[in-house]
């Protein structure tokens, strides 16, 4: 192998393998979850509250966190800024998805950690695409000490 060759592999980003996905949606979950597990490969542990999602990340250590913007009792930017107190999601890249983008402050995704936002509706068929896109593109940003 060339040396430009292994500096290409080096840069690339590891493979997507597990998402944290948090919605209190259970239409969104099933859709997101078909989509990437059966469709794009990608084990999803999905979660219903932010609550839960930070109960369930002592167990798993995912490659990436998909947070809902807009939850009751504790809404995405919440729930990341309380999963990075946790060791196994400390410095996991973040993605928002939501259906309001300007709920989100400027800047917000930034400062958190995130790599930014994904809108409802989704596109079944694009979506897998899509998220990878964006993970290919950010994955190695080391995301904010906590």
């Amino acid at each position: 192998m060339n040396p430009s060759t292994m500096e290409e592999l080096e840069t690339q980003a590891p493979k997507l393998k597990t998402i944290l996905y948090v919605d209190d949606d259970p239409y969104m979950r099933l859709i997101v979850n078909v989509v990437l597990s059966g469709i794009a490969g990608i084990a999803v542990h999905t979660c219903s509250s932010g609550r839960v999602a930070v109960l369930d990340a002592n167990r798993i250590v995912p490659d990436l966190l998909l947070l809902d913007v807009r939850m009751p009792e504790m809404d995405g930017p919440s729930t990341l800024l309380a999963l990075r107190q946790l060791r196994n999601t400390a410095s996991t890249p973040a993605l928002f998805i939501t259906g309001t983008p300007e709920d989100l402050q400027p800047g917000f995704c930034e400062q958190a950690g995130a790599l930014g936002v994904i809108t409802k509706p989704i596109d079944p068929l694009r979506f897998g695409a899509q998220l990878q896109a964006i993970w290919d593109g950010g994955a190695s940003a080391p995301a904010p000490a906590p």
